[in-house]
């Protein structure tokens, strides 16, 4: 299966899909679209893992939502884009999610899982309290990102001075 991003040219909105062929696929929407329209980005993701995938990244561009697939371009989409053309987005992201929930499990602390959550770039914690009027208000949150270090190369030195 293969998670898609086309766009309307020049600088139209991006419909953000999911298919087992996207060339056949953007034929498709040539007929029925009378605008040009070309593909930003497509990769390859397992079939039990493309509905959540599909899911996840309409909810990250939830404010962006024109209508039903389609969305107004941005450039955290674009950031988005390239994150996980250079990364493989969707592995880092279970791995930095079952990171979180272990050092949750670990320090013994109340948690909820909150699908769909997280920023762009990773998973993420947020720590809520109630107010005397019992609202609920986030007073912090830590981020995971596993995009960044990569990019600029950062690594960890351990206390014996090992690079890890």
């Amino acid at each position: 299966m293969n998670i898609y991003f086309i766009q309307e040219e020049p600088d139209g909105p991006v419909k953000i899909g999911k298919t087992s062929n996207v060339v056949q696929r953007l034929n498709t929407l040539h007929v029925s679209f009378p605008r040009q329209l070309k593909v930003l980005f497509a990769f390859e993701i397992p079939d039990d893992k493309a509905d959540k995938a599909e899911k996840e990244i309409h909810y990250n561009f939830r404010n962006r939502r024109r209508r039903g697939e389609w969305f107004s371009p941005c450039p955290y989409m674009y950031d988005y884009i390239k994150a996980i053309s250079e990364h493989g987005y969707f592995v880092t992201w279970d791995e930095a999610e079952k990171i979180l929930e272990e050092s949750l499990k670990s320090l013994g602390l109340k948690f909820e899982i909150m699908k769909g959550e997280g920023a762009f770039y990773g998973p993420k914690i947020h720590f809520d309290i109630k107010d005397s009027q019992n609202r609920v208000w986030t007073i912090a949150t830590a981020q995971i990102d596993f995009q960044i270090p990569e990019r600029f190369d950062v690594s960890y030195v351990d206390e014996k001075g090992e690079k890890i």
